[in-house]
């Protein structure tokens, strides 16, 4: 699963953004493959969540940039919840073509 982020760079940082789950469970895990921060006051980043399980999963994903210390206020992350809903090729393309 994709979810796009927008990152608010108050300090206009360059460095490269980095993601982890702050909640370890078995068979989830998180990936942030893009390149460094560009330094601009905004932009936007889509981290992929894989999650093995169906059930309903409690996810939170912090944010940082490396060699950096992470916000202690908690505003570097991500809180949500998400189950895994199983579909065949063909009912993937019907939901495609409907939208």
């Amino acid at each position: 699963m994709e979810i796009p982020v927008k990152v608010v760079n108050q300090g206009f940082m360059s460095a490269l953004l980095e993601a982890r789950l702050v909640n370890v469970v078995p068979g989830l895990e998180v990936e942030l493959s893009s390149g460094p921060l560009s330094g601009a006051r905004e932009e936007y980043r889509t981290p992929r969540v894989r999650q093995e399980k169906s059930d309903p999963t409690d996810i939170t994903v912090a944010f940082h940039a490396r060699n950096e210390i992470p916000d202690l206020g908690g505003r570097d992350r991500i809180h949500f919840v998400c189950a895994v809903t199983r579909i065949s090729h063909d009912q993937m393309s019907e939901q495609w073509q409907a939208t």
